[in-house]
Formats: structure tokens, sequence, C-alpha cells
């Protein structure tokens, strides 16, 4: 299971070790649609974020409100927004911008439905049904590069997760863990 980057990451340790994984969930990830603008505002968005966070900001008292429902359909509980805070500032500088640049290149963003269309894993997608950071057509379009979409009018392997933004393990959790189980018991029954 990835979230978002992580989908794509997921997607590719699938290919360079398929006989390690046997499927794929990505939560919140799509793409394979490159439109320059808004991937030049994201990147220089990002560039500025990386830039902002200092240590001291964990300190500043209510700071955590700014992640109240940044992304996300559903307020998230304080021990969320503290955690978000306390990621966004110690998270590493050169990796968070390293992977934001490398992953949002033209070439990267039009390779991605390859990696998906040549797995014969089971890859399932899920996104938020209100996710403004990976909308839902993003979503959709990555997961029809896949072979249980094209076996399915529809779909089988796309999921919408209902009032769900960005962060759907936070925002939809039980939702999403019985999804993941749906699944995961779906394709142990047909392989048993």
């Amino acid at each position: 299971v990835g979230h978002s980057l992580g989908g794509a990451i997921a997607l590719r340790t699938a290919e360079l070790c398929p006989d390690c994984v046997v499927g794929v969930t990505c939560l919140n990830a799509g793409g394979g649609i490159y439109i320059e603008d808004e991937f030049s505002r994201f990147r220089a968005l990002g560039r500025y974020m990386v830039q902002l966070r200092h240590p001291w900001l964990r300190r500043l008292p209510l700071l955590d409100w700014m992640f109240w429902k940044a992304g996300t359909e559903q307020p998230l509980p304080r021990h969320w927004r503290r955690q978000r805070l306390e990621d966004f500032v110690i998270a590493d500088a050169q990796a968070a911008l390293g992977s934001l640049l490398e992953s949002t290149t033209e070439e990267e963003v039009h390779h991605l439905p390859q990696v998906v269309a040549r797995l014969r894993q089971p890859v399932y997608f899920m996104g938020g049904d209100k996710d403004s950071i990976m909308q839902p057509c993003y979503v959709r379009h990555l997961a029809s590069f896949h072979a249980l979409f094209m076996a399915c009018a529809g779909g089988s392997n796309l999921v919408e997760i209902p009032d769900c933004g960005h962060l759907a393990m936070l925002e939809q959790t039980d939702w999403v863990a019985a999804k993941l189980r749906e699944i995961v018991a779906s394709h142990a029954l047909a392989s048993a």
C-alpha cells in the first residue's frame, strides 16, 4: 500500500520485484497527465514550503491548526494535526525537495502509466471523492492503464472513497481498512 507519491514508489517496487510484491494498492495516488503550468506552480510551492520549515515552528501555539483541514475533507483531530506539523518540520529537506522535483518531471509523469500497464499483479486505486491534491480524474486515469480496469467496464480496480480528501487513511480509517481487507481476502480466495 502506498499513499500519494508512495503509490508511485509501490508501483515501481512491484515492477522491479514482481516475485516479492504480489499486489499493490495506491491510496490517493494517480497521474499520467502532465500539465506544465500546474506542475510548475506545484514545484515552486514545494520549494517554498521546504524553505519555510524550521524546528522552532513546532513550539508555536496553535500552529497545528494550519493542518486542521489542509488537503482533507474531514477536519483532523488534534493529535493528527500535531503529527502532521511534526512531520512537516523534521522531514529531511534534501530528500523532500529531491522527491518533489524528480517525481514531477514530464518524463516521470508520462512513464508511470507505462509501469501500471506492464504490471501483472493486481493493482487497486483508492481515492477520495473530494481530494483536491490528487483529484479523482487523475486517479481514474492512472487506474485505467491496468488490466483489471480494462477487464471490467468502469474499472473494478478503482474505488472512490466518499466524503474524503487526500488523507484517506486519517479521514476514513475504518472504511479504508475494511476495503483493504476485502481486496486481500478476494485475492486470497482466488489463489487458494
